[in-house]
């Protein structure tokens, strides 16, 4: 099942810019399972809250994650993204 890119109208530019910055074609989000999902989550929560200041689970969805992935891994890959920016 594909998403679609959200209408630029709907979205700042920034929002826009982070969405782009953390698409990845060649990453099958929805495959990804334990590790490599909070790792691979904790990558995209970091780098479009860098450019936008904030994600939204709807913005995950739009990335590839589904909504069990996003409410199973949520919570450790923000650990996991704060540990990381914090080094």
């Amino acid at each position: 099942m594909s998403r679609a890119i959200p209408s630029p109208r709907r979205h700042s530019v920034s929002h826009r810019q982070a969405l782009a910055a953390c698409y990845r074609p060649y990453v099958d989000r929805a495959a990804l399972r334990s590790a490599a999902a909070v790792e691979q989550m904790a990558e995209d929560l970091r780098i479009f809250c860098a450019v936008a200041g904030a994600v939204t689970k709807d913005d995950l969805e739009v990335l590839g994650w589904t909504a069990a992935q996003i409410e199973q891994h949520a919570s450790a890959s923000r650990a996991h993204a704060n540990r990381s920016a914090d080094q």
